[in-house]
């Protein structure tokens, strides 16, 4: 981030399992320290049951810095089940929720999820077309994002996108636009 300003923000992800006041401390330096934009839940890799106390501290600290929580689901079920983040979507409206992989091979999980609430939006890296396509019309270009997972999928992923053939605008929208808006990532770089 401090080499590339405005190309690369960072997210936190701390384990949700640590005690109570270092998470807080981890998460307070680096969002207000070193100028990370979310917070990342990721119920696999830290064995995190989206419908216990570990993960409703992540959505305590994301409303207090008022940034938004993207969560891993897909590959570790059950608990990356998208249909398990439905309580958290409800008990924080005011926290962008979003849900990383739009769910993978649970996409239509994923769907019903933001169809249900405005706060949640679709990160779409490793989701197939098929199912980006009918985000995309039920849900609106404004609720989707591209997302790579890592740099060597980067390329296939925005041709996905690009290959989905929607408009300009809702392409851009995908490509860069709602990030931008989500993460509040407006003034990077200016």
């Amino acid at each position: 981030m401090k080499r590339y300003p405005g190309r690369y923000v960072g997210m936190a992800n701390p384990n949700p399992h640590f005690p109570l006041e270092a998470y807080n401390r981890e998460i307070e330096r680096t969002i207000l320290m070193l100028g990370f934009k979310g917070i990342k839940m990721h119920p696999f890799a830290h064995a995190v049951n989206p419908l216990g106390p570990h993960a409703r501290r992540v959505f305590d600290a994301a409303r207090r810095y008022d940034v938004p929580v993207m969560v891993h689901t897909g590959v570790g079920i059950p608990w990356a089940c998208p249909s398990l983040l439905e309580p958290l979507a409800d008990g924080y409206p005011d926290v962008k929720l979003v849900v990383a992989h739009a769910g993978a091979l649970f996409g239509a999980d994923a769907l019903l999820l933001a169809k249900r609430h405005a706060n949640v939006y679709m990160e779409l890296s490793w989701q197939s077309n098929f199912v980006i396509r009918e985000m995309a019309q039920t849900l609106g270009a404004s609720k989707l994002m591209m997302g790579s997972d890592h740099s060597d999928n980067a390329v296939l992923e925005i041709m996905k996108i690009r290959g989905l053939n929607l408009s300009t605008e809702d392409t851009e929208r995908i490509l860069g636009g709602t990030a931008f808006a989500v993460y509040n990532l407006n003034a990077i770089g200016s």
